[in-house]
């Protein structure tokens, strides 16, 4: 930790001071500290949220989500308003983050895994994060207000100061990351909450608005914000057939907005095209700006009292299931096998999707082991597994991806003790057929490197078209057909085909029955046909 040795020791640790004063039977002279007195009286503070911004798979440090705490200041206070009802946007949020730099993706991975950044504290009204996270990034916004009263809010800002002017601190993306240090400020201010009781191996920042909801009480109430993306999404799914024909001709500019009468039209339109500048930065073509410029002057000509709005809460991060995973499982491989596998996180495509990103998925450490003819062995270790299969959609046209790098078997259907490191990575299009119906198509490439049985090193490039049903919420069925055509010169077979089918039922958030099945065709070398048929059961815990 470094110092600031410029103030009185009173004024630059104002939260320790008062608890040695409360808690101790000396007396103590009290020193005036007039920058940090004028700072706590301009905030003026009445209570504090616990704030989630979801996830943002765009950038590997926010794949999680993100936890920031927002300090409800006064009505009188001089940030607000004056003469005016208190205005949350004059709120402001206390931020934990990681000083990055400009390095690639691979040494910026290390590094925050490893401790190679510095976490700061910052401090900014709360309105610059909303368009931060919710304007700019298109991530859902969620705000649980916890039980302090003036009393610990002051204690809060207090501790806050503390650590943000006197202590430097090494920040790591897996424990010691935004999460862990906002629940050491509310575990400081709340002890009784018990809400860091050890050092865990890894934080996971929605874990943290679980860890409260374990203490009866600790938060009040919550309040979703959905982004302008959700928004947008949302007004679409609202029209009828004929109103979502004239949004999509008047964002394809192939109608005029003075010709639409219809204000669910014309809202739904002034929505699209917000999603669309927050996604490129605030820009917007010439055609866009025109369009967003008489769309809005048209719709302040009609009446926009009955604009439907509102965003159901359907994803309430703090209702999704637990991060770790345990399963077992029965199949048949040519012989009969058990299975047993852990996963310390987070979430796969058949899991419970209440919380998380619609159609992602990011495992980590999933471990898979066999026991079939009294042999007990390592299947697969997926390393990690990041995927996401965005829809198509006037808010969105951006490329689907996944990336996986594992220790396998090196076909996972033909040779049961081939292990290889496996690494694969595809792009592609997804697109809703129907609204519980996703296609996808995706290209990429792969590698197979260090097979025990050959030393072989394969490449080459794979395809796949793929469906995922939702039947119901708890209901889910996933259909792909992929092909592998190995470039490299090899004994073994050049091209290989699979077919997957694999259907979940979600008993409730943390269980989960799931009947899979994989079949493998082999061609170019030696023909083989396999399949691979499993039934399982996973516990979240």
């Amino acid at each position: 930790m470094h110092f600031n040795t410029d103030q009185h020791p009173q004024c630059k640790f104002p939260a320790r001071f008062k608890l040695l004063k409360e808690n101790s039977t000396e007396s103590f002279p009290t020193s005036k500290c007039p920058a940090y007195d004028e700072w706590l009286a301009t905030l003026d503070p009445q209570g504090a949220s616990l704030v989630f911004a979801g996830n943002y798979p765009d950038n590997p440090g926010s794949i999680f989500g993100h936890t920031f705490l927002k300090v409800k200041t006064s009505s009188h206070s001089r940030l607000q308003s004056k003469g005016k009802q208190h205005s949350e946007i004059l709120d402001y949020a206390l931020n934990y983050a990681a000083a990055v730099d400009d390095t690639g993706s691979f040494m910026y991975a290390m590094k925050g895994i490893f401790g190679g950044y510095y976490g700061f504290f910052s401090m900014d009204p709360y309105y610059v994060k909303i368009n931060d996270y919710s304007e700019g990034e298109g991530r859902d916004i969620w705000e649980y207000e916890l039980a302090f009263d003036q009393k610990d809010a002051q204690f809060l800002l207090a501790h806050f100061w503390e650590v943000r002017y006197q202590a430097k601190f090494k920040y790591y993306f897996l424990d010691d990351n935004c999460s862990f240090l906002v629940l050491k400020l509310i575990d400081a201010t709340k002890p009784e909450w018990k809400v860091v009781t050890s050092d865990p191996p890894y934080v996971i920042p929605i874990e943290t608005v679980k860890e409260l909801k374990e203490f009866p009480g600790a938060i009040k109430s919550t309040h979703y914000r959905p982004s302008v993306r959700k928004k947008a999404e949302n007004s679409y799914k609202n029209l009828n057939p004929i109103q979502k024909h004239e949004t999509i001709k008047l964002l394809h500019h192939e109608l005029s907005p003075a010709k639409i009468t219809d204000a669910n039209v014309l809202n739904t339109v002034v929505l699209s095209l917000f999603s669309k500048r927050s996604k490129n930065n605030g820009a917007l073509s010439t055609e866009d700006k025109l369009l967003q410029d008489g769309t809005l002057i048209q719709l302040s000509t009609l009446d926009t009292s009955k604009l439907t709005s509102e965003v159901e809460n359907q994803g309430d991060p703090s209702k999704s299931h637990k991060v770790k995973q345990v399963g077992l499982g029965f199949g048949y491989q040519q012989k009969a096998y058990g299975e047993l596998s852990f996963r310390p996180g987070l979430h796969d495509m058949t899991d419970f999707q209440r919380g998380y990103l619609d159609y992602s998925e990011l495992e980590v450490a999933d471990i898979h082991a066999r026991i079939k003819e009294d042999q007990f062995t390592i299947h697969n270790i997926d390393l990690f597994n990041l995927g996401l299969y965005r829809p198509t959609s006037l808010q969105e046209n951006s490329f689907s991806w996944r990336t996986r790098w594992a220790y396998q078997n090196q076909s996972q259907i033909f040779c049961e003790f081939c292990k290889s490191v496996y690494g694969e990575a595809a792009v592609g299009y997804a697109y809703h057929l129907y609204p519980k119906l996703l296609t996808y198509i995706m290209f990429g490439g792969f590698l197979n490197a260090g097979a025990i049985d050959t030393h072989e090193l394969k490449s080459g490039g794979m395809s796949e078209i793929g469906t995922i049903s939702n039947f119901t919420e708890k209901t889910r069925l996933l259909f792909a057909i992929s092909s592998y055509l190995n470039l490299t010169n090899t004994t073994s077979g050049r091209t290989l085909y699979r077919v997957s089918v694999q259907g979940t039922y979600n008993i409730d958030k943390d269980i989960d029955v799931n009947l899979t099945s994989h079949s493998g065709l082999q061609l170019s070398g030696s023909e083989k046909f396999e399949s691979d048929v499993q039934a399982s059961i996973d516990f979240h815990f």
